[in-house]
């Protein structure tokens, strides 16, 4: 639980402790001076335990003999004080168990303080008065009911949000550690070497985090609304952070996306889309006509440009919907990736794009864009085949 939270806890455990004393000292029935003085001592005994560690860290039994001391004093309390005031002090052990244990030892614990309450609430309104005493408990229980749900519901939102942040940390983390090993490896390689392996560990990081963080900041989205889906959100995310690790390794060994020794041809870039947008959460549409069987180069360098473009659209663009499209036919294949984003007046590539031109013009294509303000942007890739491939 964050300070904000724990602090406002605080001071309604603090408060109702204060109000308990004042309505038993100032009521209508005030309470003797020695009654009063031993219900000051109780009091100040449930302060102290308040002022202890509330959520048990190094031992759960420790942490369980905590909330039962808790227990009875507040039990002790409720037999000597004004019943309407004191009932609400079991509220407290109540959230204190939700937010602190696993949910069938809490259950246990808000059980023992039902039963605790139901043995005060008898030997104030005595046996006499069932329909009172029936009255009394059930809305005694309809009150631990509901300081029960919202104390899980926070508990949960708490823990979901405690492995966002350990994630991020442990991504940020891990995209330093790429760094670093793209900048050893820049440094040990030849020039032409070292420009391929930053174009390759390029094309998998920018990928793979843009679709984690897109993701991230949608689970953040959902911590407040649904922890559980948020939780789901995070698992998916850190096994997609794997993955991203395991291509950018590949890459540096050996150049070639994973995912296209997974899947062939076009099924490895039909694959590359839907991965994509469940991620990002964007609406891709993927529309492939001719042969499905790619040969290398052409593969990878086709591979890397649509990696750059769904990264582009996601990061830059700022789009909602993608549009891609392969055709091979004539003896060529043809790539085009439209969004609907905000497009730009003008284009500097980098270091992504200059890349993909540069591979597509050694391979004798090309690589060419358009875009304004407010209409998108449109990538086209255009890359020869091997005849055996053109005709086959």
């Amino acid at each position: 639980m964050d300070r904000n939270t724990r602090r406002g806890f605080a001071v309604a455990r603090f408060g109702l402790y204060a109000l308990t004393f004042l309505a038993s000292a100032a009521g209508s029935r005030p309470l003797p001076p020695g009654q009063l003085a031993l219900l000051a001592g109780l009091l100040a005994l449930l302060c102290a335990l308040g002022v202890a560690p509330t959520f048990p860290r190094a031992s759960v039994r420790l942490g369980i003999a905590r909330i039962a001391a808790e227990l009875g004093l507040t039990f002790a309390t409720s037999l000597l004080a004004n019943p309407s005031i004191t009932w609400l002090l079991y509220f407290v052990v109540v959230a204190e168990a939700f937010l602190a244990f696993p949910l069938r030892l809490a259950l246990g614990i808000a059980s023992a303080g039902y039963a605790l309450a139901a043995a005060a609430m008898l030997w104030w309104i005595g046996p006499l008065h069932p329909r009172e005493f029936l009255e009394t408990m059930l809305s005694t229980f309809t009150g631990f009911v509901f300081v029960g749900a919202t104390s899980r519901m926070a508990a949960n939102q708490w823990r979901a949000r405690r492995e966002l942040e350990a994630l991020t940390t442990q991504l940020r983390e891990a995209n330093e550690r790429l760094r670093a090993y793209a900048q050893e490896v820049e440094v040990l390689s030849a020039a032409r070497e070292r420009e391929r392996v930053a174009h390759a560990v390029h094309d998998s990081v920018a990928h793979a985090l843009t679709g984690i963080l897109m993701g991230l900041q949608a689970a953040r989205r959902l911590l407040t609304k649904d922890p559980q889906a948020a939780s789901e959100r995070l698992s998916a995310l850190e096994e997609a952070a794997r993955q991203g690790l395991e291509e950018v390794r590949r890459a540096v060994r050996n150049l070639r996306p994973i995912s296209l020794d997974r899947k062939e041809g076009i099924k490895a870039l039909e694959h590359l889309v839907a991965e994509f947008a469940e991620r990002t959460g964007l609406e891709v549409a993927f529309h492939a006509d001719g042969g499905n069987h790619l040969p290398e180069p052409v593969a990878t360098l086709v591979y890397n440009a649509l990696q750059e473009a769904l990264t582009n659209a996601a990061r830059h663009g700022r789009a909602s919907r993608v549009d891609v499209a392969v055709r091979v036919a004539d003896g060529q294949l043809t790539l085009t990736v439209r969004d609907d984003g905000a497009g730009a007046s003008a284009v500097t590539p980098g270091m992504g794009l200059e890349g993909v031109r540069r591979r597509a013009e050694a391979a004798g294509g090309s690589l060419r864009w358009q875009t304004a303000p407010g209409e998108g942007f449109e990538l086209v890739l255009t890359l020869p085949l091997p005849q055996a491939v053109a005709h086959g």
